[in-house]
């Protein structure tokens, strides 16, 4: 008899390899700056610093009395931005 023997050949493979969208430098350096600065820490005074400031602000005004509250803002405006 004449049988014909086939021979198993292995299929191949129909998915393709897993590949990564590369980007153009161009449009990769656009999208992430080289140098992104960091949040600005600024410090904050105690308590202590304030009313030292508040004081002398008062003091600076002849000790009159009833502006304390805007004494505290002011001094605490100053030191912060110092």
């Amino acid at each position: 008899m004449n049988e014909t023997k086939s021979k198993a050949t292995p299929k191949k493979s129909t998915t393709k390899p897993a590949t990564t969208k590369k980007i153009p430098a161009a449009k990769k350096a656009a999208s992430t700056p080289a140098s992104v600065p960091g949040p600005v820490l600024v410090p904050t005074p105690s308590h202590e610093q304030i009313a030292r400031r508040a004081y002398e602000i008062w003091a600076g005004r002849g000790y009159t009395h009833g502006d304390q509250a805007h004494d505290w803002w002011q001094a605490e405006t100053e030191l912060k931005r110092a």
